[in-house]
């Protein structure tokens, strides 16, 4: 997944109250909106030995240094993805408005997975609010093709350029 999301707020206003000033693109380091499974305010990416780090894969996070970081679910109406000629594309799915993600501290992850589209090669893992709130609460413990999105016909590409 690249380095990227878009949040509008008029896409969770039926389930919390929540302050921005307008719809916008969300880059690493920037303020975001995690679900814990109360609302809160941390900074997307992690710095380690120099390097910033903003995604974690799923398949292997549990047995790395992030082994200690809990989960969250991070409200994103949707991400983009650049292909290797660098055309820039939006998915979103009309469901399913959080990213899985784990946090530490003020510092948040995106967890990934093998992507289900041409364009790269990994996603974010997209939940919708009830299981945004079950996962948080480490109530999902496997994601799978069942209740994450992995092979989802609802998930809509848009080529902006």
């Amino acid at each position: 997944m690249c380095g990227r999301f878009y949040i509008n707020p008029q896409d969770f206003i039926d389930n919390f109250k929540i302050t921005l000033k307008a719809a916008h693109d969300v880059f690493p380091q920037d303020k975001i909106i995690i679900l814990t499974p109360k609302l809160e305010t941390k900074t997307w990416g992690y710095h380690y030995h120099e390097r910033l780090l903003i995604n974690a894969r799923y398949e292997s996070y549990k047995n790395s240094i992030f082994a200690k970081f809990q989960p969250c679910a991070i409200l994103a109406s949707g991400y983009y993805e650049w292909n290797q000629i660098k055309e820039k594309y939006y998915f979103y799915h009309e469901r399913k408005k959080y990213l899985a993600g784990i946090y530490q501290g003020d510092d948040v992850l995106i967890l990934t997975q093998p992507a289900n589209n041409h364009i790269h090669p990994r996603m974010p893992i997209l939940l919708t609010y009830q299981q945004a709130m079950a996962y948080c609460q480490n109530k999902i413990l496997q994601f799978d093709n069942e209740n994450i999105m992995m092979d989802d016909p609802k998930i809509k590409q848009l080529s902006l350029f």
